[in-house]
């Protein structure tokens, strides 16, 4: 070997010697594979949600081509929509089948962590259990169980890490065409996969910088910068027939809202502060556990961020990189930061806590009192997971169904039933086609004056209470409140109302 060869082979963070797994190792992920898989098809068939329901009625019922070439609003995930249309095709219209392309997206994900934290630690254990966390991940699995394209774009997005990660070990160049293809089918599948490629990139560059080698620079960089060229192409190519509606869209968040009087309900999501501290208490724990929680993963984030550094460095900085890139460019086109932008870091968030445990516990003791630190480290988080992934299954979603049906059991001849804001459009649109739609309180008191009482069903209470203010004063004082129909989407909740 030369003296060439061997500088290039330590910078290129060399296989791990024990990254080879055998039959009883295979059958371990099979069993992490199996608890992922039943945890994620568990009550698949719950209420679908507002998006959920958007995605169904303006997309996936369309035909093929006409889903490919129609672009109305960024809630449609061409790629996910086009695998939705033929489930729906192949089982028929239902909420599981809506979600089955989610659903296998999700669990094919977990072997790829499992692959992608054996291939940079060697160690197989940190391996199985970071498999396990994201199997029982509350996150994912809810995700998983969404009719949305945000489970494919992870699985997407880890294989071009992985991917990346192999070939500048390997420096076989075969693998760039595989990784233009996975990102180009990340951004065919959701458009905000271009935040997570973007920080990748920079990782990648960060990465080549921080390692010192031989080799020119531009000689290093040039193969992996083709094949993100090569895949901004390929996504360019199959949004092809959008590429316009796509730019509209973009520019209505970039562009100066004009004051039409009404208050914007979810402005608080476009501020990084405040759409994290929202999204915190959204989360399905108890404000003490949330407050205990967020300080001691950032400190464990911290020693792992190190740990992983040893391991692979551009998975290490593709983690800060990818979160602080999509920010920015959010920020850039006036969007909203919505957690659901950042599943992807998540995911790789779970690397940085099962090697922040064993950094932490090695730090604390020493051999086998570290050993065994670590492991108990590690089954107190995944036993934490399993319980919190119970919480998915506490209530659907969205009740949208639930609250309908309660109405109809309820309710009198001669009754009226309407709804009211953003509620308006899933019910109209599929639970209940024949009910009135209301947006404002003089609509509300029309209804009022027909025979029998009326019935009110809206959802997402803060942002309708801020955005129909006149409407909910009529509810408040004409109507009382009957039932309340929770959700996992955070501030989702359904409510009902009968005039008195």
């Amino acid at each position: 070997m030369t003296m060439t060869e061997t500088n290039v082979t330590r910078r290129r963070d060399p296989l791990p010697a024990e990254s080879v797994f055998n039959a009883r190792d295979l059958s371990i992920l099979l069993l992490i594979l199996f608890v992922g898989a039943i945890v994620r098809f568990y009550k698949l068939d719950a209420s679908l949600w507002f998006d959920e329901v958007l995605t169904l009625t303006e997309f996936v019922r369309l035909s093929a081509w006409e889903i490919m070439t129609t672009y109305t609003s960024f809630n449609n995930h061409v790629f996910f929509t086009l695998q939705a249309h033929a489930s729906v095709a192949m089982f028929g219209e239902s909420a599981w089948a809506l979600r089955l392309p989610a659903v296998l997206f999700g669990v094919a994900a977990i072997p790829l962590i499992w692959l992608l934290v054996l291939r940079t630690s060697g160690s197989m254990v940190m391996a199985h259990v970071s498999a396990s966390l994201l199997a029982l991940n509350y996150h994912h699995i809810w995700f998983s169980q969404n009719a949305r394209g945000y489970t494919g774009l992870v699985f997407w997005s880890l294989l071009v890490l992985l991917l990346l990660i192999e070939a500048r070990r390997s420096q076989n160049f075969k693998l760039l065409v595989g990784i233009s293809i996975a990102a180009g089918l990340a951004m065919f599948t959701h458009l905000s996969a271009a935040f997570f490629l973007a920080g990748l990139f920079l990782a990648f560059i960060a990465a080549e910088l921080w390692e010192a080698s031989e080799q020119p620079f531009m000689r290093r960089v040039m193969p992996p910068t083709l094949a993100f060229v090569g895949a901004g192409l390929l996504a360019l190519a199959l949004h092809a027939p959008v590429i316009p509606d796509i730019l509209e869209n973009v520019l209505k968040f970039a562009e100066p809202k004009q004051d039409t009087g009404q208050v914007d309900a979810l402005a608080g999501w476009k501020n990084p502060l405040s759409a994290f501290l929202t999204a915190l208490s959204h989360l399905s724990l108890p404000g003490p556990v949330v407050l205990i929680a967020a300080p001691v993963f950032g400190i464990v984030s911290l020693f792992a961020f190190i740990r992983v550094a040893r391991w692979n460095k551009l998975l290490a900085l593709s983690i800060p990189l990818s979160i602080v890139t999509t920010i920015v460019c959010l920020l850039i086109a006036g969007m909203r930061i919505w957690p659901r932008f950042f599943l992807t870091d998540v995911v790789l968030c779970l690397v940085l806590a099962v090697a922040g445990v064993a950094a932490i516990a090695e730090l604390v003791a020493k051999d086998h009192a570290a050993a065994r630190l670590k492991y108990l480290g590690w089954a107190f988080g995944i036993a934490v997971s399993a319980v919190w992934a119970t919480q998915n299954f506490r209530a659907p979603k969205q009740d949208f169904a639930g609250a309908v049906a309660f109405v109809q059991q309820e309710s009198e001849p001669g009754d009226t039933f309407a709804s009211l804001g953003l509620a308006s459009e899933p019910i109209s649109s599929y639970f209940a086609p024949d009910w009135a739609s209301v947006f404002d309180a003089s609509a509300l008191q029309a209804l009022m004056r027909a025979p029998g009482r009326t019935w009110v069903v809206y959802a997402f209470p803060e942002p309708t209470r801020i955005t129909f203010p006149d409407a909910i004063e009529v509810l408040e004082r004409d109507f009382e409140s009957v039932a309340h129909f929770p959700g996992t989407l955070g501030g989702g909740s359904v409510l009902v109302w009968r005039e008195k």
